[in-house]
């Protein structure tokens, strides 16, 4: 009896050792990304974010959905054969998007058994210094089509003030004249 028992656990032992997992799996190599500081007129940002199939059946990235309209994403749209790399490439574009810091998601749907993953990217954009005069004041764009007797008035520009962390504190609309 003793004998039996102990052939029956080595058997469950042994089962769980080389038991193995079925079907897909995705590791990435990395899941998230910091631009660090990007302008607003330097275009795009691109990151592609890599990743292997570990399991034992192809990996189908099913959906790929980024957080908001400034992100967008393109993606390995082939079944990922098992140990076979794949890609979801990230681009943000910091273009009329304001200034600070920003942080977006994309959600990555698969076949696996755990099948969302959420990849992450980030960075700041600047602020843009706006030119002044000796007196603090915003200096007003020059215009080409002046007559005499009009004197040249600049449009309200919205100023934005902003503390330290970044955050908006306060709006303003200016409006100037010049010779």
């Amino acid at each position: 009896m003793k004998r039996m028992l102990l052939m029956s656990l080595a058997l469950i032992f042994s089962a769980m050792i080389f038991a193995q997992q079925t079907g897909p799996a995705i590791s990435w190599t990395s899941n998230s990304h910091d631009f660090g500081v990007v302008t607003e007129d330097g275009g795009p940002q691109e990151w592609s974010f890599e990743f292997v199939n570990t399991g034992n059946e192809p990996l189908v990235l099913q959906s790929v959905k980024p957080s908001c309209g400034c992100t967008s994403a393109d993606w390995s749209k082939e079944p990922i054969q098992p140990g076979q790399k794949g890609f979801v490439k990230a681009s943000y574009n910091p273009k009329g998007r304001g200034t600070g810091r920003f942080n977006k998601s994309i959600t990555v749907t698969t076949n696996e058994t755990q099948p969302v993953s959420y990849l992450r990217i980030e960075g700041e954009v600047p602020t843009v210094a706006t030119p002044t005069n000796q007196d603090n004041t915003t200096v007003a764009p020059e215009r080409s089509s002046l007559t005499p007797d009009k004197p040249n008035l600049v449009p309200a520009q919205e100023q934005k003030t902003v503390d330290a962390d970044r955050t908006q504190i306060k709006t303003t609309n200016q409006q100037e004249k010049t010779k």
